[in-house]
């Protein structure tokens, strides 16, 4: 078994090249068996439940070499054995704290961590629009946004985004685009524009934010 420096991996060697056989039946009178040799000829991995595999080192029609994986780790057949690393544990998902489809309207602030519409001094997000055809949806009371683009963002990719005080082009989140988003009280979720009208100016965003 050799351990790779700085590695949470283990790789286990075939114990043999090659094996010696023999016919183990009865014989009768006068007969002998001549032993042979047989090679590795593959290795195979078997799922063995509940999570525990057994690594088996074939030897062509002769027969199989067997071993139970180490606990607590994962293994995948290699030609002359077995590389085997330490299963990990998915971090915990963040429990979703609100969720669901808004509609809103010019000036109005929507508050990301009730996922409600609020008074004009509150709020996470809301639309400007300076001329026609030119609309933003806008970060404010210190939340802050970022475009991750179609591809619907998980917890781990909107902690991961960029993030900007910066205003978003309404015109460039209608199709089907995605923001990250952190509120005010540091919350991170994901939100789309789900529906957009011009006028007078409305949206309808569909949005999840993480506790």
């Amino acid at each position: 078994m050799y351990i790779k420096p700085g590695e949470l991996q283990t790789f286990i060697r075939c114990p043999l090249t090659e094996v010696t056989t023999s016919i183990t039946n009865p014989l009768p009178r006068d007969w002998r068996t001549v032993p042979s040799t047989a090679r590795l000829t593959d290795t195979n991995v078997e799922d063995d439940r509940p999570g525990r595999e057994r690594l088996q080192c074939i030897y062509g029609t002769a027969g199989i070499l067997e071993l139970r994986a180490p606990r607590g780790e994962d293994c995948e057949a290699r030609q002359t054995g077995f590389r085997c690393e330490t299963r990990r544990t998915r971090p915990r998902e963040p429990r979703v704290l609100a969720e669901g489809v808004l509609r809103t309207s010019l000036a109005v602030p929507v508050d990301l961590d009730t996922g409600r519409l609020t008074q004009r001094a509150g709020g996470d997000i809301w639309l400007q629009a300076d001329k026609p055809f030119q609309n933003y949806i806008a970060p404010r009371g210190g939340a802050q946004l970022a475009r991750v683009g179609s591809n619907q963002p998980g917890p781990r990719d909107c902690q991961r985004a960029r993030y900007g005080a910066d205003r978003l082009p309404l015109i460039n989140l209608i199709k089907n685009n995605w923001v990250c988003f952190v509120t005010d009280q540091g919350r991170f979720g994901r939100f789309r524009v789900s529906q957009a009208v011009i006028f007078p100016l409305a949206i309808e965003i569909a949005y999840t934010t993480w506790e």
